[in-house]
């Protein structure tokens, strides 16, 4: 065989065995869509923006707005409705840049808040693109990644403000942030998302679903919870009567098939469905809302808008949101334990090979006033995973604020409590952990008081720092306050 003969063959089992991975990709893309559809009676439709209306949109990152929403945006301001998208972060994190390279770029300071403001600009490119002007979009400032951590008791103060390792700083050194040199904390982004609400005073509210996975997002939607909650109970009537939807972009391998289907439906992953945690809404769109959409998400450049497969598989036929039904706690002593969660099993990378790790439901219950907490899994439980725990509670004044943590392996529990203005570790003495066939354990003093009226639970389970699974956030009334 000649040498060019050669060349030819191999190009040709090159070119072969590409259009094989290819098809292959496409084949398995579309039989997960096909496998994750819902039932059609499960769908509701998604009640269309009106003329006058005040909608405020809360999105992570820059481009979230746009994935989750671009359809509904275009929809309400073509119908006259009022529309503000706040951002929670600048999302100073290049993906394609940082995620393939981090061990070798080495990004100082300034260029990661350059990032920042590139992001920004991004953003208001794609929302002029759709109709609104620059106005219309508040940037808060908190640092991109680290939400869960300020969600927690140990940086929810500001002397214990969490450090980006991007910028390096424990405050925004953004200088169109609404509040100026933000510091980096929990109570600065609840006090924050608080303001803008009381100063727009929506009729709609959209934010994150709590079953997002990434560590922005979740915390996103149970920060926006949380300060709608403590509103109403202050007698705020915009924060009681605001219809509160949710909007889902991390929850692998959802959606699928990934890249640009612009005549396929986004349907809700079918573990979510199954759980019967959400009411889904589906707004439908015409071919132009697609379109514009796609041309939007395109001009996220730092985030590969126009070739990352994710962000092109939001431009849909559809957009999906969702509705949290609210349950109530019985305010008494001694409550029978109950399910408060309940999470889909084997969904996850994470958890699919850990039936030890992966949460089925968590209960709660009261015993002779102390709180009894069970954290059921798909497998049997072991000694050697971290069960976590986390309940935030609040009422009529930030002084009712609660906050308190708890894990534990084995028998070895911890525990952090936020509580009348200050941060304190939970005496293990008085906690109680069991691990028992299929059931994590938990007994512990009752973290809640008569002044609060609602709270808001969350549990996951992690080997190391490593994540293995997590459930939503769940926000439940305490009935009679």
């Amino acid at each position: 065989m000649t040498e060019r003969r050669r060349l030819m063959l191999i190009l040709v089992v090159t070119a072969l065995v590409l259009g094989a991975l290819i098809a292959r990709r496409w084949y398995i893309g579309r039989a997960l869509y096909r496998l994750d559809i819902p039932g059609n009676e499960r769908v509701g439709p998604m009640s269309a923006p009106e003329s006058g209306e005040r909608i405020l949109i809360f999105a992570p990152h820059e481009d979230d707005e746009t994935l989750g929403c671009a359809g509904y945006i275009q929809r309400a301001v073509q119908a006259g409705a009022r529309v503000r998208i706040v951002l929670m972060t600048n999302g100073e994190y290049p993906e394609i840049d940082v995620v393939l390279f981090e061990d070798t770029l080495r990004m100082q300071s300034a260029e990661f808040v350059r990032l920042g403001y590139m992001r920004q600009k991004e953003t208001l490119a794609a929302m002029q693109y759709l109709g609104l002007p620059s106005d219309a979009v508040t940037f808060l400032g908190y640092p991109n990644q680290y939400l869960d951590q300020m969600w927690l008791p140990d940086h929810w103060l500001p002397q214990n403000a969490v450090q980006s390792k991007r910028t390096r700083v424990t405050r925004s050194p953004y200088s169109n942030s609404m509040t100026p040199g933000a510091v980096y904390c929990g109570e600065s982004a609840l006090r924050d998302v608080e303001t803008v609400l009381r100063r727009y005073r929506p009729d709609v509210v959209i934010t994150l679903h709590p079953n997002d996975i990434h560590v922005d997002h979740w915390p996103t939607g149970a920060l926006v919870r949380f300060a709608l909650m403590e509103l109403a109970a202050r007698g705020e009537d915009f924060a009681r009567d605001a219809r509160v939807y949710t909007y889902l972009i991390h929850r692998e391998p959802w959606p699928v098939p990934r890249g640009y289907h612009p005549t396929l439906a986004l349907l809700p992953p079918r573990p979510l469905d199954n759980a019967g945690q959400t009411n889904w809404l589906v707004l439908p769109l015409t071919s132009q809302e697609v379109a514009r959409k796609h041309r939007a998400t395109a001009l996220y450049r730092t985030q590969g808008g126009d070739i990352d497969r994710l962000l092109l598989a939001f431009s849909r036929a559809n957009e999906l949101f969702g509705e949290i039904p609210m349950r109530d706690w019985p305010d008494a002593r001694d409550v029978p334990e109950t399910v408060v969660i309940t999470d889909p099993t084997g969904d996850l990378k994470t958890n699919f090979s850990a039936p030890h790790a992966d949460i089925r439901s968590v209960k709660l219950g009261r015993r002779d006033g102390r709180m009894v907490v069970g954290i059921e899994t798909r497998g049997a439980a072991r000694s050697s995973t971290c069960y976590r725990l986390c309940i935030h509670a609040g009422g009529r004044n930030p002084a009712d604020r609660v906050i308190a943590e708890y894990a534990w392996r084995g028998s070895q529990p911890t525990g952090h409590e936020f509580r009348n203005g200050a941060v304190r570790a939970v005496d293990p003495a008085g906690m109680k952990t069991a691990i028992s066939a299929n059931t994590a354990t938990l007994e512990a003093d009752w973290p809640l008081g008569p002044a609060q009226t609602f709270f808001i639970i969350r549990a996951s389970t992690t080997k190391g720092k490593k994540t293995i699974d997590q459930t939503a956030a769940e926000t439940l009334l305490i009935a009679g306050r």
